[in-house]
């Protein structure tokens, strides 16, 4: 099971964060749409829709995601145009969106990385993590 999801788009410290994460193995990919695509020019033709359809393209690739895997997408806004790419692209009966706040696991490398990347800089992008890789969050 494949999960995507987002994390800062409602504070943009530094950008959004665009996430995904193979369940049973853990396997985790991000990438970041920028803050220059909330621009008031560039937000008001919501192109970071695009960029995150551009970043959640890269992060399926990288899981090498398969058309017969269900996928859990974000419910929010920032997935609309994901989820059209992805019925556009043959993965139409595997498609659930739901509030993944429910995967904790998941919920926790998203927040990871947005204290790391946003606050502190220590990861870069497109960093493969796994839930193994962190014991504590404080």
């Amino acid at each position: 099971m494949i999960l995507i999801d987002d994390s800062g788009s409602g504070s943009l410290i530094g950008g959004t964060i665009i996430g995904a994460m193979r369940a049973e193995t853990n396997e985790f990919y991000y990438n970041i749409i920028p803050l220059k695509y909330y621009s008031p020019e560039l937000f008001q033709k919501k192109i970071y829709l695009d960029q995150a359809t551009q970043i959640a393209v890269e992060l399926f690739n990288r899981l090498k995601v398969s058309k017969d895997e269900e996928i859990l997408v974000c419910r929010g806004y920032m997935f609309d145009k994901v989820r059209r790419w992805l019925k556009d692209n043959s993965y139409k009966l595997n498609i659930h969106s739901t509030f993944i706040e429910f995967y904790v696991g998941f919920m926790q490398i998203m927040i990871i990385e947005y204290t790391f990347v946003k606050l502190d800089g220590k990861v870069g992008k497109n960093t493969v993590l796994y839930l193994s890789d962190f014991h504590t969050i404080k």
